[in-house]
């Protein structure tokens, strides 16, 4: 076997890992969750600020830290099972008990903050606290598998060398990644499949000003803002009628609606119970090609009081 081949830690070491946290910044003593995931961005970050001093040196004064934070963030490949706490999480929601085979996933209020850790080595762990997602998409677009990403930030980075996992990570589900030719289902509007041929739907959910607290006495937060949800999204579809177009002028709410499922028929169902189509792109984009017509989503709260729902149907 050849040692000392590698300039340094290679991205297929890295792990990510979680649990949800009882009490905000505090570990949990349980095992964590391994996670999937095709990129991440967890990294911490000092804000510094100098004094305005004036200076006869013509120097500038030093500077001091004023605050301490972590970005937190991933990208992911969807699969069935895989990421529901943390759409949970990211909905400030809980999963509903099945009705008929299905539980039901609404926005809330309820907060759910974790603890994460991103392991570069056997003995080489970085740690953050109370990570709080703020916002997160999903996406599916022709060619291409379905597509998501969590951002959000967290309590502060530090690094460990060990694993803070009580017992073992439990390993992640390791079902196929859901496609969007046998896995993606009719696109619908108000119950109806939708008269065109779609290219491409996104989902965004933002949860605006969320933000950390910070107090004197310690750069760290000392606590957060949960920010006030908000689902936006695009909807690409190839130019056939005026059918959509008419109902961006009339600025009527519709229901927007789509399921994926995977290779063993576990399904997903996306719903916008209450959503206005706004600021159609009908453009040709050069010789030989497709005109396609892009329209933004633009949801609000529907009559049962939420913004979004997500239904989840396993195998029958």
């Amino acid at each position: 076997m050849t040692t000392g081949f590698s300039a340094g830690i290679e991205s297929n070491s890295v792990g990510l890992a979680y649990a949800p946290e009882a009490t905000w910044g505090v570990k949990p003593a349980v095992a964590f969750q391994a996670l999937r995931f095709t990129s991440e961005s967890f990294s911490g970050n000092k804000s510094r600020s100098r004094p305005n001093e004036i200076r006869q040196d013509y120097q500038s004064s030093a500077a001091i830290t004023t605050q301490e934070t972590a970005s937190a963030g991933f990208n992911l490949a969807m699969s069935y099972g895989t990421y529901d706490d943390l759409l949970a999480g990211l909905l400030m929601g809980t999963w509903a008990a099945p009705v008929d085979g299905t539980s039901r996933l609404t926005n809330g209020t309820t907060v759910t903050t974790y603890w994460f850790q991103k392991q570069l080595a056997t003995d080489k762990y970085l740690v953050y606290p109370a990570t709080y997602f703020s916002s997160g998409s999903l996406s599916a677009s022709t060619g291409q598998f379905l597509t998501g990403s969590f951002s959000g930030f967290a309590q502060s980075e530090s690094k460990a060398t060990t694993n803070g996992s009580t017992g073992a990570v439990v390993a992640a589900p390791d079902g196929r990644v859901i496609d969007n030719v046998a896995g993606f289902q009719a696109l619908q509007l108000d119950g109806d499949a939708i008269d065109a041929v779609a290219d491409a739907i996104t989902i965004n959910i933002s949860k605006e000003g969320a933000a950390a607290q910070y107090g004197l006495g310690s750069a760290d937060a000392q606590g957060m803002l949960r920010g006030t949800l908000t689902v936006t999204g695009t909807l690409r579809t190839y130019f056939r009628n005026f059918d959509l177009y008419d109902k961006y002028k009339a600025e009527s709410l519709h229901e927007i609606a789509f399921t994926v499922r995977d290779l063993d028929d576990n399904a997903y169902t996306i719903i916008l119970p209450s959503c206005n189509l706004m600021n159609p792109q009908i453009t040709a984009g050069g010789p030989g090609q497709s005109v396609m017509a892009e329209f933004a989503l633009e949801a609000e709260p529907g009559a049962d009081g939420y913004t979004i729902a997500i239904d989840r149907t396993p195998a029958a």
